[in-house]
């Protein structure tokens, strides 16, 4: 049995039943290896290979006997368990060093509809091989309160995620986006045809990823999170000749009227005298 290294839900990492068969009950554990075995008659051995650092915590056994049956089924109650007390088992890790910023080019100028390009670049000091996983951002508002940090502001909203292995994933539903590496230490997120709903605070996420000696790769804990970026879109240059054209449009029609309606009211009254001057 295992727990967190400050606690928590304890789970099963292994067992071995009375017919000898050991099963994984744990995920962790059997992604690095290990085998459980009986020593001795009273005796048995747990070893996990490769850990990581979510092995660490709090480990014990527990110990049932099925009194009166040879072959108790899965289901069947035991007779009497005892646990042991709690080990602590510590890990020492490859120290990992991680920063993060994030650039928002602004030439030329932003506008709606265009594409906008923001880089992520990601800065790890470590002796093993390691890979990034890039988290991107997006707060259209401003904490409700200055001691709310980015990540903890509720209405901050998980736009995209490159992960260590290249793998993309896409959380919004508004603009279309793409994410990609650029380069080793930089990370790029694209927002094609942006619209109003685009704008806001803007921020990436880096988490560092370690290769153990099988191969495997696991998430180190060693995060960074970058300062916040503030996209405005300008408008479009059409939308900016549009009020000018509606009002000089507008301004023509009046004009227009105003001088039809002076030479209509002018030949009316002419007309006019010229009858008078007629009946006279």
């Amino acid at each position: 049995m295992r727990r967190g290294p400050t606690g928590g839900v304890e789970v099963e990492v292994s067992r071995v039943g009375p017919d000898g068969v050991v099963t994984w009950g744990d995920d962790v554990s059997r992604a690095g290896g290990g085998s459980m075995e009986k020593e001795a008659d009273g005796k048995f051995s747990l070893r996990l290979f490769s850990v990581h650092p979510a092995d660490a915590g709090l480990y014990r056994c527990a110990v049932s006997v099925y009194a009166g049956r040879l072959t108790p089924g899965p289901s069947s109650p035991a007779t009497i368990t005892q646990r042991s007390e709690w080990v602590t088992v510590s890990l020492k890790t490859d120290d990992v060093r991680v920063s993060a910023s994030v650039d928002l080019p602004r030439r030329p100028l932003l506008r709606r509809g265009s594409t906008i390009t923001m880089l992520c670049n990601v800065s790890v000091e470590t002796s093993a091989s390691s890979q990034v996983e890039v988290q991107w951002l997006q707060k259209p508002k401003e904490p409700a309160r200055k001691d709310v940090t980015f990540s903890e502001d509720a209405t901050a909203q998980l736009i995209a995620t490159l992960s260590y292995d290249g793998l993309t994933r896409i959380y919004s539903n508004a603009s279309d986006l793409s994410v990609d590496r650029v380069s080793e230490t930089s990370y790029r997120l694209r927002i094609f045809s942006a619209r109003e709903e685009d704008q806001g605070h803007y921020q990436c996420q880096a988490e560092v990823w370690l290769q153990d000696p099988r191969g495997g790769w696991y998430n180190t804990g060693s995060r960074a999170e970058s300062e916040t970026v503030h996209l405005y879109l300008y408008a479009r240059v059409a939308d900016l000749l549009l009020i000018p054209l509606v009002v000089g449009v507008s301004s023509a029609l009046f004009v227009g009227v105003l001088i039809i309606a002076t030479v209509t009211c002018c030949f009316m009254k002419r007309l006019a005298r010229q009858r008078s001057r007629i009946r006279k």
